[in-house]
């Protein structure tokens, strides 16, 4: 799943972004909000979020050169992008929103990875938060129905 935060005022505390699959950035909160400049070109990073059970959302609401691609994978599932991409204005800037559903079946904490594909020094805005996850999980006792 997704994280890690860089925001201002009430936000959490924003951590470094990771290279490392098996050091993921912990994301303190829901949200990962950032910029990031692909100076070597194409860049992945990875985030760990903890998630409650039951139904949740991801968007994603990314900025960033058009041409260039982004995608997530959550928990080593297939990755998910944006069906299309819109111009900024009359720029070579374009933006793209995900959402995405998805089912946690209990407290976890979801490893998020983010896939950015371009030329060097393409700068990306990327602000990625889920929500969702209510839903008890507890099981029915028998005789009980749903109404």
């Amino acid at each position: 799943m997704f994280a890690t935060i860089l925001a201002a005022s009430s936000a959490p505390l924003a951590l470094a972004q990771s290279n490392d699959e098996r050091r993921p950035t912990p994301v303190i909160g829901n949200r990962i909000q950032e910029s990031f400049d692909t100076q070597q070109g194409s860049a992945t990073y990875y985030y760990s979020v903890r998630l409650n059970p039951g139904g949740n959302k991801a968007v994603l609401k990314a900025e960033f050169e058009c041409g260039a691609s982004i995608s997530i994978s959550l928990d080593g599932q297939p990755t998910f992008s944006p069906a299309t991409s819109n111009t900024v204005g009359s720029s070579t800037r374009c933006t793209a929103t995900i959402v995405h559903n998805f089912v946690v079946n209990k407290p976890k904490n979801v490893s998020v990875t983010l896939y950015l594909g371009s030329i060097p020094n393409d700068k990306f805005n990327v602000d990625l938060s889920f929500s969702g996850g209510t839903r008890s999980l507890a099981p029915k006792k028998p005789g009980m129905s749903k109404k």
